[in-house]
């Protein structure tokens, strides 16, 4: 027998008509005012009738959600992750954003100088990052590169070029000069945990995602990543048995952990796992805008200097990623997505209030880039009309 759940207009309209089938009550043609004025009922058997309804229609709303509560398709919330823990596939939680981070010291050393991992590191927004790996200064050279991780996952805690410029552990066990850091790129993967809806997608293949080496293993295998903004599956790369997986980043720290984890975790046995960066294709962007169209007075030329830059960081955000002016993070271009000049038409236009058109001199038609490539700002030349 299937379940339908009823509500208060269904149920007072039903006990309404028995009533006046009864002869407890009279003239149906007063229904519609009753059920619309359920608050300012003068007959008392009515207003039994309403309040009683209305109870009715919370207790449908709790075995509703009992009724839901063990259907993916129709729990969600604690429901869903109750499914998930019954079947051994927990909803992906939150990860954690990643990064190189370049160490520097004020001149060459003597000696080899190892410095535990561990450090954490900051900057004036208030975000820590810890180093995951140790920091090395070879003899003779006087800057180093360590990865870190942010110390709280979730999407808050991404940071953009040069954020990072601060040490906040005391170093000097291990060396007694200044070392100072910073961040030479933007920070890769720390997401939100799955919504409802990305988790129900989790669950519908969860046999598959226990089976090693099945697409959904993967799937569920990267969903709990830290620091990755994506990757891209070749199966039966140079020859059958063969995975290729594109990620970005492809730092080499990032490229070495999964490759550790992901043969005891997701392979068969006998798959052979190849790691790569995606291709990088870079973009270089020439456009004439205008600020000025259709106004009395033109804007002064330092107002124009300001939107000007504003527009090349913007160009830079929509192919790189980084915050929007609202403060919300965009992720850029994908690996395997293409650069559109519309498409970044629109995104200038939610950006930048003042722009009133752009014109793309190049490239002025979309630059296609392969599955295996992905789209990185190099020159961006922005001219004022």
């Amino acid at each position: 027998m299937s379940y339908k759940q009823k509500h208060y207009r269904e149920i007072f309209l039903k006990d309404l008509e028995e009533s006046l089938d009864a002869g407890l009550i009279s003239h149906e043609e007063e229904f519609e005012d009753y059920i619309k004025n359920r608050k300012d009922i003068s007959n008392f058997h009515v207003m039994n009738l309403s309040i009683e309804a209305q109870r009715i229609d919370y207790t449908y709303d709790d075995i509703t959600q009992v009724y839901n509560s063990n259907k993916v398709n129709l729990a969600d919330n604690t429901d869903l992750d109750e499914i998930g823990d019954i079947i051994n596939c927990p909803r992906p939680q939150a990860t954690r954003a990643g990064l190189d981070v370049n160490f520097y010291l004020p001149n060459d050393t003597s000696v080899d100088i190892t410095i535990p991992k561990g450090v954490e590191i900051t900057g004036h927004n208030g975000i820590y990052y810890i180093t995951s790996e140790e920091i090395y200064f070879k003899e003779g050279s006087n800057n180093a590169v360590a990865h870190a991780y942010a110390k709280y996952p979730g999407v808050s805690s991404k940071v953009v070029e040069g954020e990072l410029n601060m040490i906040v552990t005391n170093l000097s066990q291990y060396y007694t000069g200044n070392i100072t850091c910073s961040n030479l790129t933007g920070s890769s993967g720390g997401y939100e945990a799955y919504t409802d809806d990305e988790y129900r997608v989790l669950l519908r293949n969860w046999i598959k995602a226990n089976q090693k080496g099945n697409y959904w293993a993967f799937v569920n295998f990267f969903s709990n990543l830290d620091g990755i903004d994506g990757y891209k599956l070749v199966p039966n790369w140079d020859g059958s048995g063969t995975i290729k997986i594109i990620i970005d980043p492809g730092d080499v720290y990032t490229l070495r952990t999964i490759y550790n984890t992901i043969y005891e975790e997701v392979t068969q046995i006998d798959d052979i796992i190849y790691l790569t960066a995606p291709e990088k294709v870079y973009i270089d962007v020439y456009a004439s805008v205008n600020i000025d169209l259709d106004m009395l007075t033109p804007y002064d030329a330092t107002y124009k200097e300001d939107i000007q830059a504003k527009l090349v960081k913007a160009v830079k955000l929509f192919i790189d990623g980084g915050y929007r002016s609202d403060g919300s993070y965009y992720k850029g271009l994908s690996i395997g997505e293409d650069f559109i000049p519309h498409k970044l038409q629109v995104f200038l236009d939610n950006e930048i209030s003042e722009l009133k058109s752009i014109k793309f001199n190049y490239p002025s038609e979309p630059i296609v880039v392969n599955d295996e490539g992905q789209c990185f700002a190099r020159e961006i030349n922005i001219v004022m009309e």
